[in-house]
């Protein structure tokens, strides 16, 4: 969508990102503001060169734009820090009480118990597993886009926990939004929330990870981990940078298990590249990268697999 002058001169397009909008200057014209219309984002900038040359006639009847200072606590002048706790993960509105969501979706439970699982609680055990869930979602956010979200990855993930499956690129794509939404939970879990409020705006948003995520999955086997997580900040130093722990985390790393699947959702929000190199070609060997996609179709359970045993190796492959 863009605003601007009937001549061009200046010229808003957004979004250009969660929350963000591109100008041609900061200053706003004195001269008056309009919806011009909608494009394509890379069409703006022929759109401003016919503007300028008189190339394009608007009716009298547009909509009139204004634009205000923003207040400096907006959430949309602070993308860069985590969603407050009153805020949602995804859409950011604070406007109502948040939801509680699921960790494990009761899908996922369901079909476990419905296969003769138990899950260990205290000193008994219980047919499903209570699991975390934290108010962290909005209804819109967690009854609409959430439950749609989660029909489609249970078409998906149901035949691969009962054997081969194919996955093309519509498929890996969804299974790497619903892994990257499940890290964004993992990450409120934690005593201090890291990943900034812009990555689950930006999942919202655009309905796929954003830049800087990246998403393996692996087969897996094991039999006393089939729901289990983890998480943690990261720091990588950059090139001219001694390691240092007790720096600013610029990373997010979250491992889970989904009955028989594994999932290591690497989210990167330094500026810059993140170049991974070094890893156990052992580990690397059972991991299939979904996002951002390499191949038009993987074929599940083609290769080697995670183990109980061995779980705890994919845990650490980001840190080592």
């Amino acid at each position: 969508m863009i605003t601007g002058t009937r001549s061009g001169s200046w010229i808003a397009a957004f979004p250009a990102g969660p929350a963000l909008m591109r100008l041609t200057s900061r200053t706003v014209p004195s001269e008056p503001t309009y919806l011009l219309g909608i494009v394509h984002f890379d069409c703006v900038p022929g759109v401003r060169a016919r503007l300028l040359n008189g190339e394009i006639e608007f009716h009298e009847g547009l909509t009139v734009t204004k634009y205000e200072a923003a207040h400096p606590d907006d959430p949309a002048l602070q993308m860069h820090l985590p969603a407050g706790e009153n805020d949602c993960l995804l859409c950011q509105s604070n406007d109502g009480p948040l939801t509680e969501e699921h960790l494990w979706s009761e899908w996922i439970s369901n079909y476990l118990t419905s296969h003769g699982a138990w899950f260990p609680q205290n000193r008994g055990f219980e047919t499903a597993p209570a699991g975390p869930r934290p108010p962290v979602l909005c209804d819109d956010c967690n009854n609409r886009w959430g439950s749609v979200l989660e029909g489609d990855v249970k078409a998906i993930m149901v035949p691969m926990f009962e054997g081969t499956w194919h996955l093309d690129r519509a498929q890996q794509e969804r299974l790497a939004v619903w892994a990257t939404k499940t890290a964004l939970v993992l990450d409120s879990l934690n005593p201090v929330r890291v990943v900034p409020r812009a990555v689950g705006h930006a999942l919202r948003l655009g309905h796929r990870p954003p830049d800087g995520v990246t998403v393996w999955m692996s087969p897996f086997l094991g039999t006393t981990r089939a729901l289990a997580a983890s998480s943690s900040p990261l720091h990588f130093p950059f090139p001219d940078e001694e390691p240092d722990p007790s720096r600013q985390p610029n990373a997010f790393v979250a491992t889970f298990t989904v009955f028989r699947v594994a999932f290591q959702v690497l989210i990167n929000f330094a500026v810059g590249e993140l170049e991974l190199s070094g890893g156990r070609p052992d580990v690397e060997a059972c991991l299939m990268r979904i996002w951002p996609t390499e191949h038009d179709r993987i074929d599940w359970t083609s290769g080697p697999v995670f183990w109980d045993h061995t779980l705890e190796l994919l845990d650490r492959r980001i840190h080592d």
